[in-house]
């Protein structure tokens, strides 16, 4: 088998919600859509994004510089055709848009790996869960009154989440205190309730509030400080009893491993489009498991739950709607649980009135 053909086609999607600017300082996700061609007629799909900016970038490294470096190579050694990619395009970097370009071409080879062998994921790597628990994101924005967020967090946690995610970094603490304190109060103890604060304080202040919301019993802090703090991190964690998460925003499982090796966090969270796809994430969650960390990976849900459940240090997984709505065959919820794809191919082509809606390289 042989590459053919690669193509890279650029979404843009708005947010279905309205988010804190300074997180997010544009409101639309820029999707990256890459299909591989074959000469024996299987497709390979995948995407990858970026939270708004560098879109054109990603899909200029793909098509054409990518492609010309895979043309007629075999889809199915993707290993080595990733490890020398990171080699050959070593010259601009080795994280930010290289990794988010390289992992759109590797998710897709994996798509024709899962296809060619006949098998889902979960069975070509050995399956450890049959499902993973599931929280939801998708109420967590700063912007929401907060009566709205306790409305929406009660509505998903009747139906199909063992938990919500809210995020925190306001700049106010006492804001921050209230609200958690009353998220908490209507969901009750045993609902899983996770902060996120996007990396918008420092280790003083990660400290100052996670020492107030002690008695709300957080399930773990996500991102309470940028990821080039390791320090910063190390502070926090050996400060607080709160478990520290981080990685989302890490481009390199070299930078994972840092963390891992430093036990600077509690838990890892590699994205499989920022980290460089499945090949390179898999390499996180071996080295987490060498450090007896768990990895609680961040959004990609119909991806995450398929790897999560071929490890045996998966913590929890992340839904947000916003892009799994726009899929020809989003993943199952039921009961507070995700269930992994049982089919062959890794289920992450993009419905077309998507594509035609919100193509944006016409």
């Amino acid at each position: 088998m042989r590459i053919t053909d690669v193509r890279a086609t650029l979404l843009k999607l708005p947010w279905d919600q309205q988010l804190d600017p300074r997180a997010h300082p544009k409101p639309i996700v820029e999707v990256v859509v890459v299909e591989i061609e074959t000469d024996e007629g299987v497709t390979g799909s995948g995407y990858t994004y970026t939270d708004g900016y560098g879109g054109e970038a990603i899909r200029a490294l793909l098509v054409p510089t990518i492609r010309e470096l895979v043309l007629g190579t075999d889809p199915t050694a993707v290993e080595p055709i990733v490890t020398g990619l990171y080699w050959k395009l070593r010259k601009i970097g080795y994280g930010g848009a290289v990794s988010l370009a390289i992992a759109g071409f590797d998710i897709a080879a994996w798509d024709i790996i899962s296809k060619v062998r006949g098998k889902p994921l979960v069975d070509l790597f050995g399956s450890f869960k049959e499902d993973m628990p599931v929280y939801s994101s998708a109420i967590g924005s700063r912007m929401f009154d907060v009566n709205k967020q306790i409305e929406m967090a009660q509505e998903l946690v009747r139906e199909d989440y063992v938990g919500v995610k809210i995020q925190l970094g306001r700049p106010d603490g006492d804001e921050d205190v209230e609200r958690i304190r009353r998220v908490r109060e209507a969901l009750g103890d045993k609902t899983i309730i996770i902060v996120d604060s996007n990396t918008l304080w420092n280790a003083d202040q990660a400290i100052s509030v996670g020492r107030r919301i002690l008695e709300f019993k957080p399930y773990y802090m996500e991102e309470p400080i940028p990821p080039h703090d390791i320090e910063g991190h190390e502070k926090i964690s050996r400060t607080l009893p709160i478990p520290i998460a981080t990685g989302e925003a890490i481009f390199d499982y070299r930078g994972c491993a840092e963390y891992i090796r430093r036990r600077a966090v509690s838990y890892i969270q590699p994205n499989v489009c920022r980290i460089g796809g499945i090949t390179q994430w898999k390499k996180v969650a071996t080295l987490a498991e060498s450090a007896n960390m768990k990895v609680a990976p961040h959004f990609v849900a119909e991806l995450h739950v398929q790897l999560a459940c071929t490890i045996p240090n998966a913590l929890i997984i992340e839904h947000v709607p916003w892009l799994i709505q726009h899929l020809k065959e989003p993943p199952t919820l039921k009961g507070g649980k995700i269930f992994p794809r049982r089919q062959p191919g890794l289920g992450m082509e993009f419905l077309p009135e998507a594509i035609q809606k919100y193509r944006a390289d016409r």
